[in-house]
């Protein structure tokens, strides 16, 4: 064999040779490279498993305290609100009663801001002043008293005025007894037989309380009305000259 061709075939297994070493020292530094990071990789889950493990039994541990704290506290939670519940009830009701006092006590005032505006002896009902007489006079010296007294004979705007007078006046002891004890109204029918008006205004009687059978006239001059005390304050027509006792009112 040629020394040169020799030569160069022992060049070239020898190149090849060294590329090989060469290629395997790369290929194990790679390896322990990636094994080394693989290593890394796997301890750094493991501590995460650790650090999970743990976090799971604190998280079990303070499930277990909330629970124990709820057995505690949850009769004393529903005592309270049980508590709560009926101081909510008593101060509703206390709301209540307050308001109702609240509305009498300004009923009382105002009854007391009445007192103070109707003179001595005379009684307050809503917006007038009352008075009763116990003298026992004809219906003119009646609706005359009252004039001088700047007031007028009574004369009813409704039901619960009659009540109310009737009720003042049973008050009294001096109307009489029997049914037809009672005392004079501001109202005649002086002008047109059976037409009755109020005196002060000349109107006609809007509504009427008449005892049944009433009006009559069994004598002409039945032309004056009177309250019955003892039939519920129903009204009767009388003679004018009858001596009976008396309302006036005026206007506070």
């Amino acid at each position: 064999m040629d020394i040169k061709l020799f030569s160069m075939i022992f060049i070239l297994c020898f190149v090849e040779i060294s590329t090989i070493f060469v290629s395997e020292e790369t290929f194990q530094r790679k390896f322990k490279t990636l094994k080394y990071r693989l290593d890394n990789v796997t301890l750094q889950v493991s501590n995460f498993q650790n650090y999970n493990a743990d976090i799971l039994n604190r998280l079990e541990t303070c499930n277990n305290f909330v629970w124990n704290i709820s057995q505690i506290l949850f009769p004393t939670v529903k005592q309270c609100q049980e508590v709560s519940n009926k101081l909510i009830e008593k101060t509703d009701s206390l709301t209540q009663k307050y308001e109702s006092l609240l509305k009498k006590y300004e009923a009382l005032e105002k009854e007391i801001s009445k007192l103070k505006q109707c003179s001595p002896g005379w009684l307050p009902y809503m917006n007038s002043c009352y008075i009763l007489k116990k003298e026992a006079v004809d219906w003119f010296q009646a609706r005359k008293w009252c004039r001088n007294n700047q007031a007028k004979l009574v004369e009813y705007s409704d039901m619960d005025e009659v009540t109310f007078v009737l009720s003042t006046a049973k008050a009294y002891h001096y109307w009489g007894t029997g049914d037809w004890a009672g005392f004079w109204v501001g109202a005649n029918d002086q002008q047109k037989e059976g037409v009755f008006k109020w005196t002060s205004s000349n109107i006609n009687l809007h509504w009427r309380y008449w005892l049944p059978g009433q009006p009559d006239s069994i004598s002409v001059d039945e032309d004056c009305i009177m309250t019955l005390v003892n039939q519920q304050g129903k009204w009767n027509d009388d003679s004018c000259d009858r001596k009976l006792p008396f309302v006036c009112e005026k206007y506070m």
